[in-house]
């Protein structure tokens, strides 16, 4: 979508609520739209009758080559060989009237306007947060014969409803400084000294001119845009080359429309468990449930043809997730009504089993695969982005590429299951937070797919993160959540612990390598009692 740069009226301060305004009903929505979508699919309503109605009406239609609605069903694909028995005008009206009733059944599917003082209001609410939503927009000049420019603008929202907005330059150079600092930062060998500057430079031209915007407030959600989505903020370097995390509490989000879905105030206690998949037996045969007993839990595929990704899905080497006695009696400590499901009991039928638990922690091999080419070999091609990422479960090395697919759960598997409530989702494998970044749309990956399920926050990482330092610093969230800090205080801690830990011969944990891979989402609050 095209955005005008010409905010220089006269009224600098209405247009950039307009502008605000306008950014948050187009970001997220489709996420919104298709949440709904995983809920009816999920459950039976008198909802469900309605959306069938509707996707059946656009079939229709879609098989004579009309485009019937103006927010169509995502993924729906046309009919083939059925007949146009009526005129296209009839077949339009029916799909426009069937979406018109579900709509007045299901509100969801028509997501109503942002209002920003509700927003501020649940800013408040949350903690006094403030709110930084990012937005791509193409920066026409009037009167000037040239091309468009991508550009990056952030709004900001306070909690006592003030707005702010800053202009932060170019698309193409701040999405090359994203891409420098995340190499640098993934990597060990790299200097502290060389990352620091890289880390700055982006701090320069994305968080320098929005701190100037935030009257000194600390506790921010950030809905990133773009390939922004891709970096944990609370690693960039501020003008006196300190870490932002030092002084900043920062969560993600999708879109800030997200903080309209999550509940008014955290429930005292919840009825379901807390759930814990470690160290699969990756050369287990996975004996498939019965049909009934899969859908029960959720709709996760079975059989069917092998994934393309070679060095991912194909692959016949996956490691050990070894997590030792010591450390399971102090996760039980932390959680000591978990049930925990090791070697051939870590299977993804198990997970699609698990109903609207309170948290599922999975210490596991994970991926986003982008060799969507590399599937020749394999006979087919992989291009959704929700196939390419995945964790790597009981059964994901078996000789068998059949039965192998039966050892994988993907992202747009795990978008079905029922994690409606879910208050934490807590990944603890490598590069989960990736996919691939949609303008205005979020991460198309397992990040997306614990939303679509029902997940309230996330903790996921961002690359090939060190395996003993990852369990050290999931290890103290699950401990400080035990103590009831919040969400976002508990991973920031434990990340400041692994941070000042003294460095040895062969590991500087100052570097980023160690601490930063990890990415929060979702609402920061203490979790709920059992």
């Amino acid at each position: 979508r095209d955005w005008s740069s010409d905010v220089c009226s006269s009224d600098l301060a209405a247009s950039a609520r307009l502008a605000f305004e306008a950014a948050l009903q187009r970001k997220g929505t489709l996420q919104d739209i298709l949440a709904e979508h995983a809920r009816l699919q999920r459950e039976v309503s008198e909802g469900t009758r309605y959306f069938e109605a509707w996707t059946e009406a656009e079939r229709k239609a879609r098989a004579c080559g009309l485009e019937p609605s103006s927010l169509p069903l995502a993924g729906l694909l046309p009919g083939t060989g059925a007949a146009c028995t009526k005129d296209a005008l009839t077949l339009a009206a029916d799909a426009g009237l069937a979406y018109k009733a579900l709509i007045e059944k299901v509100p969801g599917f028509n997501p109503k306007p942002v209002e920003l003082p509700e927003l501020a209001a649940r800013l408040h609410a949350l903690g006094d947060y403030s709110l930084v939503e990012i937005v791509q927009f193409n920066s026409v000049r009037l009167n000037v014969a040239e091309e468009a420019s991508a550009r990056y603008a952030a709004y900001i929202l306070l909690p006592d409803g003030g707005i702010a907005w800053a202009d932060l330059g170019q698309r193409d150079r701040i999405d090359e400084l994203v891409a420098q600092m995340r190499r640098m930062q993934s990597d060990p060998r790299t200097t502290l000294d060389a990352v620091k500057q890289a880390a700055r430079a982006l701090d320069a031209v994305v968080m320098q001119p929005v701190r100037a915007k935030l009257g000194g407030r600390k506790k921010l959600f950030i809905a990133a845009d773009g390939d922004l989505n891709l970096i944990d903020f609370s690693s960039l370097v501020d003008e006196t080359r300190h870490d932002l995390i030092e002084q900043y509490f920062i969560a993600g989000l999708t879109s800030g429309r997200d903080l309209l879905r999550l509940p008014g105030a955290v429930p005292t206690r919840v009825a379901h468990g807390d759930y814990f998949f470690t160290d699969p037996a990756f050369l287990a045969t996975v004996a498939r449930p019965p049909v009934s007993a899969a859908v029960e839990g959720g709709q996760l595929g079975s059989g069917g043809a092998i994934l393309s990704c070679e060095e991912a899905y194909l692959r016949r080497d996956w490691t050990a997730v070894p997590f030792s006695a010591e450390r399971l009696l102090k996760l039980r400590a932390a959680l000591p009504e978990m049930v925990s499901l090791t070697g051939e009991d870590a299977t993804k039928y198990a997970l699609a089993r698990i109903q609207a638990p309170r948290s599922v922690w999975l210490f596991t091999h994970g991926f986003f695969c982008t060799d969507t080419g590399g599937g020749k070999r394999a006979g087919l091609f992989w291009g959704e982005p929700m196939q390419r990422a995945a964790l790597a479960l009981a059964g994901a090395s078996v000789t068998s590429q059949q039965a192998r697919r039966d050892g994988y759960v993907t992202a747009g598997e795990l978008s079905q299951l029922n994690w409606h409530g879910t208050e934490l989702v807590v990944l603890g494998a490598c590069e989960t937070a990736l996919g691939t970044p949609s303008v205005g749309d979020g991460v198309h990956g397992l990040r997306r797919a614990l939303t679509l399920a029902g997940a309230r926050s996330q903790v996921m990482t961002l690359w090939q993160v060190s395996g003993l330092q990852t369990l050290d610093i999931l290890q103290g969230f699950a401990e400080r959540l035990a103590r009831g800090q919040d969400r976002l205080a508990a991973l920031r801690g434990a990340q400041m612990e692994a941070r000042a830990r003294k460095p040895d011969a062969t590991h500087n944990y100052a570097h980023p390598y160690y601490w930063a891979g990890f990415y929060f989402m979702g609402d920061p609050r203490p979790l709920p009692g059992r």
